[in-house]
């Protein structure tokens, strides 16, 4: 069965392990492709490098169903030579914060890898400052020499992955590769059943560096309904109590403008008759993911927001619980095996 937190936790680990910043998601990308194909999808990546796959119902007039998640994380990118021999220039893929960074190990995603250090100096020498910039940065190389092929090369934060007691993960990339897996596992319970609607999945690029992949992706693609899955904010210390999901709340389905309001209240319905673990978020405006775009590709799309909450969102050590995701799934799951209406033809007076 799917939906098993051993299960869940062995493909977080493996997609998190997956380097693929913002712009260079091509290792990420091969994996998925590889895995919708094996799961029956019809798989592809369109120009951007975003990976679509396609699944029919066999239903005539189905419902067409959207899924998408953006599947890129967070990095840097080398952009010269320091002023010292073995140190590297660098600036950040997407939001970084530049406070995590001194004492953090690279892995510069070169052929083969380098691996490099970014320097912090001792409270002894230190000059009192209360924030540091990464153009204030370096990666210390161990003295290699400086070549043309670290210019432009991505880079990431090295980190391991675990669980912090029974159930709360911790990782690099879970935003957001947590959705990546709550896909997934819904496409591996729905096996060779053939879903309820025609379905299309999309694992997009470059959402951190604006939401760039998934705008081309679902304007190629004609649907109905869309449920864009995303990492949401947990509760944790210095964050106001009305920004934040409860950490182990269930699955988070989110209500505002950027949704629609009764594809909204189905996808609560179906929590709910299915005894999902959910929680209800507030979005006022934008809400800072796909749903924006996927909203207005077309004549408009149907859409509904869902995600997990997260803890210390950006860092190498971003954390979730293995409850919200297997929830997240299990409402995907959900959706893709419930019926839905097709909704009317849009018409225009004579």
């Amino acid at each position: 069965m799917a939906f098993d937190k051993d299960k869940i936790t062995a493909l977080l680990t493996e997609l998190a392990e997956i380097d693929a910043p913002a712009g260079f998601e091509e290792p990420m990308a091969a994996y998925l492709v590889r895995r919708l194909t094996n799961a029956g999808f019809t798989a592809e990546t369109d120009t951007m490098g975003s990976v679509i796959g396609r699944k029919t119902s066999g239903r005539p007039n189905a419902a067409r169903l959207l899924v998408d998640a953006h599947m890129d994380e967070i990095g840097l990118i080398i952009t010269g030579k320091a002023d010292r021999d073995g140190f590297l220039r660098f600036a950040a893929i997407g939001s970084v914060n530049p406070a995590l960074l001194p004492g953090q190990r690279v892995k510069i995603l070169t052929e083969p890898p380098v691996y490099g250090v970014i320097p912090i100096l001792p409270p002894h020498v230190k000059k009192e400052k209360d924030s540091v910039a990464v153009s204030e940065l370096s990666i210390d190389t161990g003295g290699l020499p400086f070549t043309e092929d670290f210019l432009g090369a991505p880079a990431v934060l090295c980190a391991e992955s675990g669980l912090l007691g029974d159930s709360a993960f911790f990782g690099k990339a879970l935003d957001n590769r947590l959705s990546v897996a709550a896909i997934l596992a819904a496409i591996d319970e729905l096996g060779d059943t053939p879903p309820a609607n025609d379905t299309t999945v999309t694992f997009t690029v470059q959402e951190e560096l604006g939401l760039r992949g998934a705008r081309p992706a679902s304007f190629a693609i004609p649907c109905d309904y869309a449920i864009i899955a995303d990492a949401d904010f947990a509760e944790q210390p210095g964050v106001s109590s009305d920004r934040v999901r409860k950490f182990g709340g269930g699955v988070t389905i989110a209500r505002g403008p950027n949704m629609d309001r009764d594809f909204t209240h189905t996808l609560t319905a179906l929590a709910e008759s299915a005894d999902i673990p959910h929680q209800i978020s507030v979005e006022p405006g934008r809400s800072g993911t796909n749903a924006e775009v996927i909203q207005l590709s077309g004549v408009g799309v149907r859409t509904a927001l869902v995600g997990a909450a997260v803890k210390n969102m950006h860092s190498p050590v971003e954390t979730a619980d293995i409850g919200d995701v297997l929830a997240l799934s299990r409402l995907i799951f959900a959706a893709m095996t419930a019926a839905l209406a097709k909704p009317a033809a849009i018409t225009f007076g004579d």
